[in-house]
């Protein structure tokens, strides 16, 4: 799993959690006040494998939608998206854009990649 990082005023993680079947599948984790505070237009997510940006084909709900979310102690917004990955290549690279402010993740090979 990447470690937390601030962008948009607010702690974000990219996890990868299926790479196969020609699909890459991740989520961002965005630490939030109150459920409900973002909405799906607040964020996006951009992949890179095999020396290329992989096509988003799947994304959270409609823009106006407010983003899933969990409360342990704390309150998480999460945003799942799947990408197109002909090749299965291993993702290396993950960008997280929230409310404009971009940050990068480097995946490197962690090696086998944890069951959701």
């Amino acid at each position: 799993m990447a470690e937390s990082k601030v962008a948009g005023g607010r702690w974000v993680a990219a996890t990868i959690h299926q790479v196969g079947d020609g699909q890459v599948g991740a989520h961002v984790s965005i630490a939030v006040e109150n459920p409900g505070d973002l909405s799906a237009d607040a964020v996006d997510l951009a992949v890179e494998a095999g020396g290329q940006s992989l096509e988003q084909i799947g994304r959270p709900g409609n823009n106006a939608t407010p983003l899933h979310y969990i409360t342990t102690g704390a309150t998480t917004a999460i945003a799942d998206f799947v990408f197109a990955n002909p090749s299965n290549a291993s993702p290396t690279r993950a960008v997280v854009t929230l409310d404009g402010e971009s940050v990068a993740f480097d995946l490197g090979d962690s090696g086998p990649l944890p069951v959701a």
